[in-house]
């Protein structure tokens, strides 16, 4: 099997409200405080806080927090989206974890507020212990280029249901553009309606992409 090693990794957020909530516009102040008090445990503070207001269209208006050097959170009024470059297997934990202090003040500031659905995305650049992204997507190509050109062997995209949670997974593997050699991983889960089990999803998260990595003979450092 071989094992990928990560250079580089990220992970992305949009969370799409059911409606936008038209009760917070104007008010700033309960904005700023709660978006203070939701982050303050991760070492957010005042100056980590944001305000994008200069477009006259309405939905363009945002606050976002800043976490260290890498990472974001983004509120508007109709969705929430967020970024932080993952560094260590925890990051991603963390990012969660940040996601669910940013739920739960939603649910706490708006009368009847609820979630249409969220996207989470994964992504890496990676190396591999063994051989080139070449290699190992020849491997997995089966379509005939010879009248073409020299095969590099072509990326894959694979699309599933999990049909208990109504989750839709997408797994894409593909040659890197910044990592010369290697592959670009990127799982994605779009999970429709309101509120999420964040432990649950994790654990689910990890093993999903885990599992079909595995299929693929791949497997990712142990700590990327």
């Amino acid at each position: 099997m071989r094992e990928l090693i990560i250079h580089q990794a990220q992970a992305n957020y949009i969370g799409i409200f059911s409606r936008p909530v038209f009760s917070l516009w104007g008010k700033g102040p309960t904005i700023l405080e709660g978006l203070y008090s939701a982050f303050a445990p991760f070492n957010v503070g005042f100056t980590d806080l944001r305000q994008e207001s200069l477009s006259p269209v309405v939905s363009d208006a945002s606050v976002t927090v800043l976490y260290g050097t890498s990472g974001n959170y983004k509120f508007k009024l109709d969705r929430i989206e967020s970024s932080l470059s993952i560094l260590v297997d925890e990051d991603v934990t963390r990012f969660l974890k940040m996601l669910e202090r940013g739920a739960e003040w939603l649910y706490s500031a708006v009368v009847d507020f609820a979630f249409q659905s969220h996207l989470f995305t994964y992504y890496n650049h990676s190396s591999l212990s063994e051989g080139t992204a070449k290699d190992c997507l020849l491997d997995l190509d089966h379509f005939d280029l010879a009248d073409f050109g020299l095969n590099l062997g072509s990326g894959i995209i694979l699309n599933w249901l999990e049909p208990r949670f109504e989750r839709r997974f997408q797994l894409i593997v593909d040659h890197s553009h910044t990592v010369k050699d290697g592959l670009f991983i990127q799982f994605s889960a779009y999970i429709p309606g309101d509120k999420i089990d964040w432990k649950e999803f994790e654990g689910t998260a990890r093993k999903t992409l885990k599992d079909t990595l595995a299929k693929l003979g791949l497997c990712i450092e142990r700590g990327g």
